[in-house]
């Protein structure tokens, strides 16, 4: 009967932590999404746009990387981070064209990190 308690016990516990990964990935993911969206669209404020900026959004994705992985097809993490990056770089550069050909695609590539990390039961099976 022992054996039992605890097995159900530690099965919430890993029931707990898988939810509250998934609602806390969920967060961030949505977090990124809405600094990619605020970056600026025309090219006027194209031209005092920071890579600090870019930098913020690569750095909360470097800090979740990790336990993203755990619930998202590394394919998927490893595309979104390399659109951030080629965000990053053609704000360095002053690139506006190709800066907004990957800021929509990092836009898409953190959209689809979210879905992965929103809980659905198709996410789950």
């Amino acid at each position: 009967m022992k054996q039992l308690i605890i097995s159900i016990v530690l099965l919430c516990l890993v029931i707990v932590l898988v939810v509250w990964n998934s609602l806390y990935l969920t967060h961030v993911c949505d977090e990124m999404l809405a600094m990619a969206r605020a970056l600026p669209e025309n090219r006027e404020t194209f031209d005092t746009l920071s890579p600090n900026q870019v930098e913020k959004i690569r750095n909360r994705f470097e800090d979740v990387h990790f336990s993203m992985n755990l619930s998202v097809p590394i394919h998927h993490s490893q595309v979104a981070m390399i659109t951030i990056l080629d965000t990053l770089s053609y704000v360095k550069v002053k690139n506006y064209d190709e800066y907004i050909a990957a800021k929509n695609r990092m836009i898409d590539a953190l959209k689809v990190l979210l879905e992965y990390e929103i809980p659905h039961l198709t996410n789950l099976l």
